[in-house]
């Protein structure tokens, strides 16, 4: 009975190895909640949900329910996203920022980035 379970999955996954050769999926990159609101700052959405005339709590809860992600974590984000000394403000996150904006052909937004991660680079 477990050589029959061993066998069957390991023909599973031989199954699946042939189908993401032959299919060449592409693997989805992942985003981190620090990369997500970089991206929604550079692109101009922040300032707009900023701009809403409701508290920032509730602020928060909307950027919750489209990022499907933690509330509190949120509000974190947006106290501490405009700081030159942010947390969010990371060379791995700019660097993500930069080749996602590139491979969507922003320019604009590629260069922005470019100069923050450039900024990040020299701090060391």
């Amino acid at each position: 009975m477990e050589l029959e379970k061993f066998q069957i999955q390991k023909l599973t996954e031989r199954i699946k190895n042939l189908e993401d050769k032959v299919f060449k999926k592409s693997k989805k990159e992942e985003t981190t909640r620090a990369q997500q609101m970089l991206m929604l700052k550079h692109l101009g959405v922040l300032e707009i949900i900023e701009q809403l005339t409701i508290t920032k709590k509730s602020k928060s809860e909307l950027l919750a329910s489209i990022l499907n992600m933690n509330a509190d974590n949120i509000e974190h984000d947006l106290t501490e996203i405009n700081s030159n000394k942010s947390p969010l403000r990371t060379k791995k996150n700019y660097e993500f920022l930069v080749n996602v904006f590139a491979r969507t052909g922003l320019k604009e937004k590629q260069n922005e980035a470019q100069s923050i991660l450039d900024e990040l680079l020299k701090k060391g």
